[in-house]
């Protein structure tokens, strides 16, 4: 079974987030992958963190969970067949809610999961029931 985790998930498991670290605990490692655009935009977060010592504190931590990554192969690139999956989903109207429309990058981390028949670990979304192939895990 592969577990990709969104980006927010990533984020979560980067900061400590409880419900995270208690749901990948008995997770295998080599069945855990990231999206290598979710890398571009944890480390976009990152850079913009005022705090300098918080900042190299988050990189440093992050540079640790690539590395555990990196040794079972689970940084994912967005290849051709999910290029292809993420043009149709650009075509798809997705909502975060009213008035928030589901960002390129969401949509190419999708793109990842359902490409590889992974199952995307993230919080419910309203956009997701609109995916019906789409594996959905909560942490």
């Amino acid at each position: 079974m592969i577990y990709l985790l969104s980006t927010q998930a990533l984020l979560d498991l980067l900061t400590g987030d409880s419900k995270m670290e208690s749901w990948i605990k008995d997770k295998p490692a080599q069945g855990i992958e990231v999206s290598a655009v979710s890398i571009g935009q944890v480390l976009h977060l990152i850079n913009k963190e005022t705090d300098a010592a918080f900042r190299k504190e988050l990189t440093g931590a992050f540079e640790k969970l690539l590395l555990g990554l990196r040794r079972y192969q689970g940084i994912i690139p967005l290849d051709e067949s999910a290029s292809k999956t993420w043009a149709t989903l650009m075509s798809m109207t997705l909502m975060h809610g009213e008035s928030k429309h589901v960002s390129p990058e969401t949509r190419m981390v999708i793109a990842s999961a359902l490409t590889r028949n992974a199952i995307l670990v993230d919080a419910v979304r309203p956009y997701h029931s609109q995916l019906p192939s789409l594996k959905i895990q909560s942490p």
